[in-house]
């Protein structure tokens, strides 16, 4: 959720930026496994050992082939739950290795969640309407989402990653948000440091795997909700 109070910016993943800091890296020779690179790539691996033994009795050549024959709907359905699985991954990975707070490694696992957003709603919007000009702006999603779906109540959805605009009166609230998306693109300040000027992005950011979590399982769910409303597969 990105807010924006009056002329103060805050871009967060929900969590408390009060309260004790995290212990941050581990001082250790590069041949040390405790070092947190290694301890996270043991973390995703014993997480990938848990999926493959999950689904021992199905090994088999998997490849783009398994999309023959599905709609695009459809097709974006399933790309947006590998990209949420992938942030799921890094975050219980980023928790495991006692690194719930590290921002750069978190900034990955935010937009890995923010694209499978955006994808869960431009397979939602195929199955009603076309897409003249492909685009990622959550924003601009989301309101024809809610337009094409509006008539079906079971179908409301509050979509994360949309910007929140508070302190200012009703008439300025849609010049605020759209100033906002203008100087900070929402598919922009998540995978990159800097604007495109080359400016580091004006904001206070923080992130903290231990509530975003919760965030993924919420997005999972809401996922799991609309399906058998919105897409033809059971």
């Amino acid at each position: 959720m990105v807010r924006v109070y009056d002329r103060a910016l805050l871009r967060s993943s929900g969590s408390n930026t009060r309260g004790p800091r995290s212990g941050g890296f581990l001082i250790a020779s590069r041949f040390d496994w405790r070092s947190p690179a290694a301890r996270i790539r043991a973390a995703l691996l014993r997480y990938r050992y848990a999926l493959r033994k999950r689904n021992l009795g199905s090994i088999e050549m998997k490849g783009s082939w398994e999309l023959k024959g599905k709609e695009t709907p459809e097709q974006f359905r399933l790309f947006a739950h590998a990209f949420l699985d992938s942030s799921q991954a890094l975050t219980k990975a980023l928790i495991e290795s006692d690194q719930s707070r590290n921002f750069l490694l978190g900034n990955p696992a935010l937009y890995l969640a923010r694209h499978a957003v955006e994808l869960y709603l431009k397979g939602a919007i195929l199955t009603r309407d076309s897409m003249e000009r492909p685009h990622h702006e959550l924003e601009k999603l989301y309101e024809q989402y809610v337009a094409l779906f509006a008539n079906d109540n079971r179908c409301a959805w509050n979509v994360p990653f949309r910007v929140e605009v508070l302190g200012f009166e009703a008439t300025e609230t849609d010049s605020a948000r759209d100033a906002f998306l203008k100087q900070f693109p929402g598919d922009q300040l998540l995978p990159y440091p800097a604007d495109k000027t080359m400016k580091p992005w004006p904001l206070v950011s923080t992130f903290d795997a231990s509530t975003f979590i919760d965030s993924i399982a919420t997005i999972r769910g809401d996922f799991e909700r609309l399906r058998p409303l919105i897409f033809s597969t059971p």
